[in-house]
């Protein structure tokens, strides 16, 4: 006869499930006999990017929960590395909250069927957007931009190495500045606040970008009266270029809130007209690049 004791280990699947529910509950949460392996940890490690407080003491795991619906907005994209079970789960929870996030995982998450998932909830309204998804966009953009972009009375040259160009006066290049700028709110969770902006702080580059955006309705009036709308696309071009000097020249998130906050307002703003212009030529705007 044998006698003695023995442990079981964790279960992967209950692990998953016990640290994400934990942490859209309220209140505090203890994780017995979790199981410390790597699939496991990218959950925990996403859900700290969203604001919750996780602990981690041998094999137990703390968990204080932030509620339902008080996830915050991941500063940074959330790696589900190798986890299956993360992505998938996360993409139901992510889904309920009004807040954009991106998920990338290592080469076998990448190859992995999503349809299952994005496809319902799609139907009940949520935006997803999966490289396929994107890659439409751009290449879909690129086409009508490189048609546009020309005057009507000028041929044509139909090239895949120019137009898909992220660094010519193409549509992507504009689709990328705009993903940018998207970007750069998103991190700040930025609202638009007119009395914390101060156009005196703004320097050259900022000055002629204010100039090229109030200009933008005599514009489109412009392309209408002569029906051109390559007089858009050429517009479009200049405030990404000069958005970008802006840019390069200028760290965005400073210390000094008025500067700060007169910058992201201006990069709210060309944002706004990059996706404005581009949705009158017919073109759509990816959320992520």
């Amino acid at each position: 006869m044998l006698k003695g004791s023995f442990e079981l280990i964790g279960d992967k699947s209950i692990s998953h499930r016990a640290v994400m529910f934990s942490s859209i509950s309220k209140g505090h949460n203890k994780i017995s006999n979790f199981l410390m392996g790597e699939d496991c940890l990218s959950t925990i490690s996403c859900f700290r990017k969203m604001g919750v407080d996780i602990q981690i003491d041998g094999k137990d795991v703390y968990v204080k929960g932030n509620g339902l619906y008080g996830l915050k907005r991941p500063k940074e994209i959330l790696d589900v590395g190798n986890s299956g079970t993360t992505i998938r789960l996360m993409m139901g929870i992510l889904a309920g909250n009004k807040f954009d996030a991106t998920l990338i995982g290592d080469n076998s998450i990448a190859k992995r069927p999503m349809k299952r998932v994005t496809d319902p909830l799609r139907l009940m309204g949520c935006n997803i957007e999966g490289k396929d998804d994107i890659a439409k966009k751009v290449g879909i953009g690129a086409v009508i931009f490189n048609d546009l972009s020309n005057n009507i009375i000028k041929d044509e040259v139909f090239d895949w190495d120019i137009m898909l160009n992220f660094q010519g006066e193409t549509g992507p290049y504009i689709q990328y500045m705009y993903v940018r700028t998207k970007s750069i709110l998103e991190k700040e969770n930025y609202v638009m606040n007119k009395d914390l902006v101060n156009i005196s702080e703004l320097e050259e580059h900022g000055i002629e970008l204010i100039k090229q955006i109030y200009s933008f309705n005599d514009i489109v009036k412009q392309a209408v009266d002569k029906n051109e709308p390559s007089i858009i696309s050429r517009y479009l071009i200049d405030v990404a270029k000069l958005y970008s000097s802006f840019y390069n020249d200028n760290k965005i998130i400073v210390e000094d809130e008025k500067i700060k906050n007169t910058r992201l307002c201006l990069t709210y703003m060309v944002g706004n007209v990059l996706k404005i212009g581009t949705g009158l030529l017919g073109m759509e705007m990816p959320d992520r690049m």
